[in-house]
């Protein structure tokens, strides 16, 4: 077989992997308005993405893998917003929230927010000094944000990002 007919494939492969990986993560989400996370099987999970268990296992061991995988695409797209501009960073975190609001609700009324907060702590740096900046930071934007998610209050994003940013700009200045 030739390079091209080679690479075609393998973008062939890719996008059907991707649309897998979207299905089940979808499925997921809608079964976990129905029920707990513990009562959904895997066979349930594939039937409600019309994927094959075959399929499920090319990409997955477990549903939890599932859930961990998109709550850690959730992180590494929110990482990369990250500047030093500490009220672009809190703007640019709300913003995220506004716009994955429905899953995160999902995720937070199936009793799993514990799981987003377990994800931001795999990739800390190894620099003492840096890992505690780094917790306190991730704790304080995970605590604003779940809770901005569970009482849905009615602060925009905007109002959110000043209110975080006047409440935290002293402890920048303090671990820089």
């Amino acid at each position: 077989m030739d390079k091209q007919r080679l690479n075609i494939l393998k973008q062939n492969n890719d996008q059907s992997r991707k649309i897998t990986r979207e299905s089940l993560t979808t499925a997921l989400l809608l079964l976990l308005n129905e029920k707990d996370f513990s009562q959904i099987s895997i066979t349930e999970l594939c039937q409600k993405a019309g994927v094959s268990r075959t399929a499920f296992y090319r990409n997955y061991k477990t549903k939890d893998e599932v859930l961990d995988d998109q709550i850690m695409t959730y992180i590494n797209e929110l990482r990369q917003c990250v500047t030093e501009d500490l009220y672009k960073n809190w703007l640019q975190a709300f913003l995220f929230v506004e716009k994955h609001r429905k899953e995160l609700e999902v995720i937070v009324q199936a009793g799993l927010e514990h799981r987003i907060f377990l994800a931001l702590s795999v990739r800390l740096p190894t620099d003492p000094r840096m890992r505690t900046v780094q917790i306190l930071w991730d704790s304080i934007a995970y605590a604003l944000i779940i809770e901005w998610v569970i009482h849905k209050t009615p602060e925009s994003a905007e109002e959110m990002a000043n209110i975080a940013y006047e409440e935290t700009k002293a402890l920048s200045s303090y671990f820089r």
